[in-house]
């Protein structure tokens, strides 16, 4: 039996099918069925192929609860942080971090939505394709997840010059692997380069506010972060676990001064940073990154490529989202026998 959020949620959107589970969330392909119903509509005397075409522009993905009672509670808290964190913590949206498109959070009812990425995520891609995994491309990944953590830490982007916001609220993800990677096709607003896809990083269950410790730093004011500094361990070694599946030509050697470079940082002793340092530790990181991915390049195949921009949504899955009780379809009414 659906969930009260599915039920919910059914009235605005059509579900077309499960994309996949986590440990606590389930998640769900959908269309708004506002769209969905005037492309239908509008579609009758058109080619089915082409009403099937403009729904697919059209895909989110829904994340809810997972409906089991042994983590019932925990799967609720974790995905009412994270439309708390993606919907009021951060101010600004940002090209490397999962952009929210809906979201209702009430003490019975939670889903969020986000855009559909066809080339799933990083974790799949690295088991699938371990010969693409090269310098050049861990390295890129590397460069857009860096990104990722200098905007969550200091609000530091390309456009303001990556420096330090003062009024920004710090902010780390907590929960950094490659299964919280996402692919898609790049684009020019969003850093692209060559063939290579954007990475995106998703999955703010576990996000929050930097827990300062109060211990300062020596002729500074900033409070060292001992949780934004794990987030960049934990993005150096999901790079080094790249670097040991690869089966390219170079093994991705040239990635181990970037590791190495994110990893150094400290909670304590010498080498501990307060919110500048971890800056300069990025910038620094992703400007090594941006070298090799240079020095290094080589293309993913084209059918590779082409695989991450490729989207499964059938066109049978489209029709039969129409007919899916649970979808409150609009189908036509069956006359009364008189």
């Amino acid at each position: 039996m659906p969930s009260s959020s599915r039920i919910h949620f059914s009235k605005t959107h059509y579900e077309v099918r499960k994309l996949g589970a986590g440990a606590f969330a389930d998640v769900y392909v959908a269309v708004p069925k506002s769209t969905a119903d005037k492309i239908r509509s509008r579609g009758k005397a058109t080619d089915p192929t082409t009403v099937y075409d403009s729904l697919r522009r059209h895909l989110v993905a829904v994340k809810f609860t997972q409906p089991q009672e042994c983590y019932a509670n925990r799967a609720e808290e974790q995905l009412r942080n994270e439309i708390h964190v993606l919907t009021q913590v951060l101010p600004e949206k940002h090209e490397r971090i999962v952009e929210v498109l809906g979201s209702h959070s009430t003490s019975s009812i939670k889903w969020l939505t986000a855009p559909y990425l066809s080339g799933g995520d990083v974790e799949t891609f690295a088991s699938l394709h371990p010969d693409c995994l090269t310098t050049s491309f861990v390295c890129h990944i590397a460069i857009q997840m860096v990104e990722a953590l200098a905007f969550l830490v200091s609000g530091a982007t390309s456009d303001n010059g990556m420096v330090v916001r003062d009024d920004w609220p710090c902010t780390v993800h907590g929960d950094i692997h490659l299964g919280n990677m996402l692919l898609r096709p790049a684009t020019d607003g969003t850093g692209g380069f060559s063939n290579f896809p954007d990475v995106v990083l998703a999955d703010f269950g576990c996000a929050k506010h930097d827990q300062l410790t109060g211990s300062k730093l020596t002729d500074s004011n900033d409070e060292y972060l001992p949780a934004a500094v794990f987030d960049s361990w934990r993005l150096a070694s999901a790079l080094l676990l790249l670097c040991g599946q690869s089966l390219a030509h170079d093994e991705a050697e040239g990635v181990y001064p970037v590791t190495k470079k994110l990893s150094g940082v400290q909670y304590s002793g010498p080498a501990r940073v307060n919110r500048q340092g971890l800056l300069a530790v990025h910038r620094t990181a992703i400007s090594m990154a941006k070298e090799r991915r240079q020095e290094c390049l080589m293309p993913l195949p084209s059918e590779v490529a082409a695989s991450i921009a490729f989207n499964d949504v059938s066109d049978g899955d489209l029709e039969m989202m129409f007919c899916r009780p649970g979808n409150n379809a609009r189908m036509p009414k069956r006359r009364k026998r008189l």
